[in-house]
């Protein structure tokens, strides 16, 4: 089971920007001038006994405006000993450093294609390897450069302006990504897509 994205130290404008299907259905988001947070959507979802020891893929397309850097995380949400995450410069197609959070997660997989019209998606599969049944799912601005080398080295004071765009966050029980398929509300299983995080204007797949 799942429920719709928060979101921390930004605001969202929906329906912004034309995305990767061709409709105005992107998203921008501006982080706020809090000091030294971290500015991210996130979502958390209950899964099935022991599928964490299973490997779960995260994607989202980010559009880079004055900011061209974003990350994505997986992490287990309870305690959150197990998370992993992937840094990316999304106006050069670029993996910029991958970083686990414990020795039981693993990063399978981290990468980033070009999507047309300035979008990219970004890519990341990760094992949690955990017996917690809550899996988060987390995607941050970063600022133009990497933060740092830990897991929660990039945070920084925002300037209240700059500001990136997405659309199509989608979490599956997969070693694979798939193409996005849009929910509202009610989620499509398929290709071991497990759960819905749409919602409030933020159309996504888990």
């Amino acid at each position: 089971t799942g429920n719709p994205f928060f979101t921390t130290q930004m605001t969202t404008t929906p329906n912004s920007i034309i995305a990767p299907d061709g409709t105005l259905t992107g998203m921008q988001l501006i982080e706020n001038t809090a000091t030294n947070v971290s500015h991210y959507l996130g979502g958390g979802i209950t899964v099935t006994a022991n599928s964490m020891y299973l490997p779960y893929t995260s994607s989202i397309y980010v559009k880079a405006n004055t900011r061209t850097c974003y990350a994505l995380a997986l992490k287990e949400y309870l305690t959150y000993n197990q998370q992993a995450y992937a840094h990316f410069d999304v106006a050069n197609n670029v993996v910029l450093t991958t970083y686990n959070g414990s020795t039981a997660a693993v990063i399978n997989n981290a990468y980033i294609v070009p999507a047309g019209n300035g979008w990219s998606r970004c890519v990341l599969t990760v094992t949690v390897n955990s017996a917690v049944q809550n899996l988060g799912f987390e995607s941050y601005i970063l600022a133009n450069t990497v933060q740092g080398s830990t897991s929660y080295g990039y945070a920084y004071t925002g300037d209240g302006v700059s500001n990136l765009y997405v659309w199509g966050p989608q979490l599956q029980q997969s070693a694979n990504v798939t193409p996005y398929t849009k929910t509202i509300g009610t989620a499509i299983y398929k290709s071991n897509t497990i759960n819905d995080l749409s919602g409030s204007n933020r159309n996504g797949t888990i």
